[in-house]
């Protein structure tokens, strides 16, 4: 069994730890309407508690039978566990990542009753539907509507009319309004305004080995939480090494593996996926082996994620300031772009979407019309050009001064081929600790946020 990772953080007030995304201890902080949602949840998943098979308490050094059963429904839902009927530490791991991705607090690893059916339902959902891809789509996939909207009209942009997840109450700027509402209410307000638009989701290594319960959880929530809306989630889990590097076998095995529990995850549930975030951008610096092995990695992931029954996917592209369109094109051919709706743009960069848009159109024409999204998390002000493009590059990346948010998440973009503007790069994430003050790569740092905030363009410059 893969060993639990879970960064920690020093977490001062004025930073909320972003990776993994884990829930604030303190309920009571949420909205009443979201309290609302979680109560309704929990009466949904108290109802399995009296089914269960588990019939006491269990925790580190128990045994016997219900432990197995324990064992098996946490491997049932894609947390591999031994099944050998002893609770040791690997278990107690297993039952602390369950919980995490149920938003399950305390997650210390005991199995209360409550965890007990909570695992129960998550189970019953999982048996409920068929676990190999390939039985799946021949059911239920419509390649003229993947993602099952009503208001579908459009074969070639399955987004149009899609209406787009909000985590009103885990999401990152969401969790920090809650924290500042009564201490600084100015502040909170300001929050809101990233709080208000969907958020995308990442996933990567920080969930494991096998993030099937952990993708579960978020999917599951979001359907109980906002029903016909359209969640948005993003991988960053390959390994980005430069000096020409490459993976090893071992490590390609890893991802094929952690691809398919992600995979298993999504299930039947509907998702656009922003795969691999920066998978192009960072092919500079691979030797030629390790490029090789780059995309058999993509091309591995394409194939399991592209037979999933209510999946829209997108390729990481780059930004129009980083590698050439022809350059690009040639790779995301490579990588199986053929095969999936189309590929993404500005991720992690804060180009112009009017830059980005041309660029987009660019590699569209080289890769057979294929359509794309543009990042908007922070480009409303464009890029920060540094003052010598020679020694830091085209842009500032980390933590730019000055920067502003851009145009809302939208599958109206008014752009044909352009399916939608999101914001893939969350706001508020910090780059890095690269200036006075900045926490931890990943962290949501409010201070940044809120000058997102107040610098935001949400018209197309």
């Amino acid at each position: 069994m893969s060993e639990l990772h879970v960064p920690v953080v020093p977490t001062p007030s004025k930073w909320i730890e972003a990776t993994p995304d884990r829930a604030p201890r303190r309920a009571f902080a949420l909205h009443g309407g979201a309290l609302v949602v979680l109560l309704a949840l929990s009466a949904t998943f108290a109802s399995s508690v009296s089914a269960s098979s588990i019939r006491r308490v269990l925790r580190v050094g128990d045994s016997g039978g219900d432990v197995r059963t324990l064992q098996s429904w946490l491997t049932d839902v894609g947390i591999r566990t031994s099944t050998d009927g002893s609770f040791g530490s690997g278990t107690r791991l297993s039952v602390i990542r369950f919980q995490h991705a149920a938003r399950l607090t305390p997650a210390r690893g005991t199995v209360s009753r409550r965890t007990a059916g909570t695992l129960r339902s998550w189970v019953s959902h999982h048996r409920s539907i068929s676990t190999t891809p390939a039985r799946r789509t021949a059911q239920t996939r419509n390649p003229r509507n993947p993602l099952g909207l009503a208001a579908a009209t459009d074969p070639s942009d399955p987004l149009k009319g899609a209406r787009f997840y909000v985590d009103h109450v885990w999401g990152l700027a969401a969790r920090m309004a809650a924290r500042l509402r009564h201490r600084d209410p100015r502040e909170a307000g300001m929050l809101d305004v990233i709080a208000r638009q969907p958020e995308t989701h990442r996933f990567g290594g920080w969930d494991g080995a096998h993030p099937g319960a952990v993708v579960q959880g978020f999917l599951q929530r979001a359907a109980y939480e906002e029903p016909g809306t359209v969640p948005m989630i993003a991988t960053n889990r390959l390994v980005h090494g430069c000096g020409a590097y490459s993976d090893w076998q071992a490590q390609e095995r890893s991802y094929d593996g952690w691809v398919t529990s992600f995979a298993h995850g999504i299930g039947t549930y509907r998702a656009v996926v922003f795969l691999e975030m920066d998978s192009m951008i960072t092919t500079g610096c691979l030797s030629p082996r390790g490029l090789q092995i780059r995309m058999r990695e993509l091309h591995y992931a394409i194939d399991r994620l592209s037979a999933l029954p209510r999946v829209v996917v997108y390729l990481d592209a780059g930004a129009a300031d980083a590698v050439p369109a022809a350059r690009t094109a040639h790779l995301l051919k490579l990588a199986g772009i053929v095969n999936i709706q189309g590929f993404f743009v500005n991720s992690t960069h804060f180009d112009w979407t009017s830059s980005e848009i041309r660029y987009g159109r660019q590699i569209s024409r080289l890769t057979g019309g294929k359509h794309f999204i543009v990042s908007t998390a922070a480009n409303g002000r464009g890029p920060l050009v540094p003052s010598s493009r020679v020694r830091y590059g085209n842009e500032v990346l980390c933590n730019p001064r000055g920067r502003g948010l851009g145009p809302v998440p939208s599958a109206d973009t008014g752009y044909p081929g352009v399916d939608a503007f999101a914001w893939i790069g969350n706001p508020g994430r910090s780059g890095g600790a690269c200036v006075a003050g900045a926490p931890p790569t990943g962290v949501f740092w409010p201070a940044y946020a809120l000058e997102l905030v107040r610098n935001a363009v949400f018209r197309v410059r």
